[in-house]
């Protein structure tokens, strides 16, 4: 091979190391979006409750958690009085409080009590003995 053909095929490689370098970043980003859904789905199932950003204060507030992850407050923090979040007879029940947020898919926010999260905990025992079978197989 020549000079100019050994180029022209070593930078055809680079292109298609590039698209292939996209495409699976791409489908990473698809895979973790998937998985955060499914999270949604079942934080919903165990009781959690979504609620939606109400404005771009409340908005900047949520940026200010960890995203797409279970986050437990501690009770009467300032982020649970912040997000208004309790019913009066939530006001009444002490412990805990968890809280879920996706500013990206949905501005959107999950937060449940301590019971929620036991909940919670039981249906993704659930959720893994559907998906993988029985512990003792």
């Amino acid at each position: 091979m020549n000079t100019l053909t050994k180029r022209k095929t070593k930078q055809i490689a680079t292109v298609l190391s590039i698209m292939m370098a996209g495409g699976l970043l791409s489908g990473c980003s698809f895979l973790k979006k998937e998985q955060v859904q499914d999270k949604e789905v079942l934080l919903l199932r165990a009781g959690f409750t979504q609620k939606f950003s109400t404005g771009p204060e409340n908005l900047a507030y949520l940026k200010t958690f960890k995203q797409e992850e279970l986050i437990k407050l501690a009770d009467t923090s300032d982020t649970i009085a912040h997000l208004n979040i309790l019913t009066e007879s939530d006001k009444l029940k002490s412990g805990n409080y968890y809280l879920f947020v996706d500013i990206e898919d949905c501005d959107c926010f999950y937060w449940g009590s301590e019971d929620t999260y036991n909940k919670y905990q039981d249906v993704l025992k659930q959720q893994k003995i559907a998906d993988f079978g029985s512990p003792g197989n």
